[in-house]
């Protein structure tokens, strides 16, 4: 313990160059991918990134990213069995706010 998994990197720098793009264009593909209602894949990715980056972010001192990230795995693994169709307009729409508040994250680190 002690060693950080940024070996160096200052903090942001870390979170930028995390694989995350599936994750940070939800909020532009997540509806096609629910009227395709081919989800089970891209959920599982969601979940995987959502599941790195909240890891990662356990790392700084960026809490209400630790939030947001637990919310979305645990929103995604409970969606990921559910027929696209099934999922209501308004778990979108938060699902939705919830992927804006985390591109809203990234922007204001990379500023």
């Amino acid at each position: 313990s002690g060693t950080s998994p940024f070996g160096g990197q200052g903090i942001v720098t870390q979170l930028l160059n995390l694989s995350l793009d599936e994750l940070l264009d939800a909020e532009y593909d997540l509806e096609d991918n629910l009227r395709s209602g081919e989800t089970s894949d891209y959920f599982a990715t969601l979940i995987e990134q959502s599941q790195q980056l909240h890891d990662a972010a356990l790392e700084t001192p960026f809490i209400v990213l630790q939030q947001l990230t637990q919310y979305l795995i645990n929103v995604y693994h409970k969606l990921k069995n559910v027929p696209a169709q099934a999922i209501g307009e308004a778990h979108v729409e938060a699902l939705l706010k919830a992927h804006f508040a985390l591109t809203d994250i990234f922007d204001a680190l990379a500023a």
